[in-house]
Order: structure tokens, then C-alpha cells, then sequence
């Protein structure tokens, strides 16, 4: 397992206690080389945050990747992403906020499922009882796989319609606000 920063800066205490968690459930996890680089509001440059998830990508050591933190850069990364490499040794990428638009284009351009979960420096009085076995169940060998269907239907909170928008592969239809799925139909 391998934590990078694809969008802000984290906090270095709360991502070393994040991987001593990670660690104790017997995960071999290793930090990638930009995580705690700084450039304004980001970790670092876009090309290095970029290459650090590129190369957790590329590497076969590497199963799953977890985010250090969300934040605005996220987006700024999506066009530089390896998705041949995402989709010819496919691993989750987790995390949430501003993650979702990795999560989107990861899924959209090389139809890789992602886990909306927990960033590896989320202190623990953020975390749920019921998180903790959910997530490090996540990551079990003997678990198989769920089956995600291709398409799906449902309503879209509005204030998640700009993050859609940055994905040209996604088609996104405007709805009133309070319409119901009769009214827009």
C-alpha cells in the first residue's frame, strides 16, 4: 500500500499515525517521495503529485493506494494521470472530498472502481468504531471482490454538479432543484 498527496499538504504526525494503524493490521505501507512537499495551497508541483500516484500505479509491489489528504489541487492532476497503467495492474485508489474527481476520472476513463473511505491522516476521534473493520476488511486477500454495474441511476446532489463537470466523459443533466424524478422526466 502506498499513501500519496494528490491535492493539499497533510499534516506529517497525523500521517505517520495513520500508517502506524495501517501497519498494525499487517499492511506493509510505504509513503510516496512528494507527500510532504509544499507548493502554495498544494503538495507539492501538479507533475510531482502526478508522478507520485503514476508511480504507485506503475509498481507491481503496490495494491491499493490511500490519499493523505483531500483538497483543491486534486483536480488540477486529472489529465496526468497513467490510466493504460490504472487499468493493466488496477488497484484502489481511496479517499473522499475533492478525491472524487480521481475517483471519477480513474472510473470514466479506465473503468477502475475506487473506495470512497477514510484519508490516511485522519486522526482517529474522526474515525467511527465502524469504519476501522469495514475499511482493513477492505484490503483482505480472501475477500472477493464485489461487482459494480457500468451505469447507474439516481439523484445528484447540485452541489456535486461542478466536480462532475470536470470529467468530459461525464454527462451531467440539470435538473430544478426540488424537481421529482416525475416532474423532470
Amino acid at each position: 500500500m502506498r499513501v500519496v498527496a494528490p491535492a493539499s499538504p497533510p499534516i506529517r504526525e497525523d500521517v505517520a499515525r495513520g500508517v502506524q494503524l495501517l501497519t498494525s493490521w499487517g499492511l506493509q505501507v510505504e509513503v510516496g517521495a512528494h507527500v510532504f512537499d509544499r507548493w502554495g495551497y498544494m503538495a507539492g508541483r501538479d507533475e510531482d503529485r502526478a508522478a507520485d500516484l503514476n508511480d504507485a500505479f506503475h509498481d507491481p509491489g503496490v495494491r491499493a493506494i490511500v490519499t493523505a489528504r483531500g483538497g483543491k489541487g486534486a483536480y488540477r492532476i486529472v489529465d496526468d494521470l497513467d490510466f493504460v497503467a490504472a487499468r493493466q495492474d488496477p488497484k484502489p485508489l481511496v479517499g473522499f472530498s475533492d478525491i472524487s474527481h480521481l475517483h471519477l476520472a480513474l472510473w470514466t476513463r479506465a473503468g477502475l472502481a475506487s473506495l470512497h473511505g477514510p484519508f490516511a491522516n485522519s486522526p482517529a476521534r474522526r474515525r467511527s468504531t465502524g469504519c476501522t473493520p469495514s475499511f482493513s476488511g477492505s484490503f483482505s486477500a480472501s475477500r472477493t471482490p464485489p461487482t459494480i454495474p457500468r451505469w447507474v441511476n439516481g439523484w445528484q446532489h447540485q452541489s456535486a454538479i461542478p466536480l462532475w463537470q470536470t470529467q468530459r466523459h461525464a454527462r451531467v443533466e440539470r435538473r430544478p432543484r426540488h424537481a421529482t424524478p416525475a416532474q423532470s422526466a
